[in-house]
């Protein structure tokens, strides 16, 4: 499983990012995002930005259908908005 953080100077990844561990047949998989520190963000819009994040490392396109396996979130106290801990969500290509 591709596990990608987000921190403020940006995102970061378990493994390495190259083309040849997405020749797997189904062409799909789960990556996990973490947030560090939880992050204020529309999901959909979080799972886009890594998307474009592992499409800067290949040279096909890297997709979703915003499927979400997983979720944790934290209610921020200040604002009372919603902030991601963690995802796991389904990419294809």
């Amino acid at each position: 499983m591709l596990i990608v953080t987000l921190k403020p100077n940006g995102f970061s990844s378990n493994n390495p990012i190259i083309a040849k561990d997405f020749d797997i047949n189904p062409a799909n998989t789960i990556v996990k995002v973490i947030c560090k520190p939880p992050y204020q963000i529309e999901m959909n819009e979080l799972m886009n930005n890594v998307c474009n994040h592992i499409n800067s490392f290949v040279d096909f396109e890297i997709l979703t259908n915003h499927v979400v396996l997983n979720q944790s979130t934290e209610l921020d106290s200040n604002t009372g908005k919603q902030k991601i801990i963690e995802i796991d969500f389904q990419i294809y290509w």
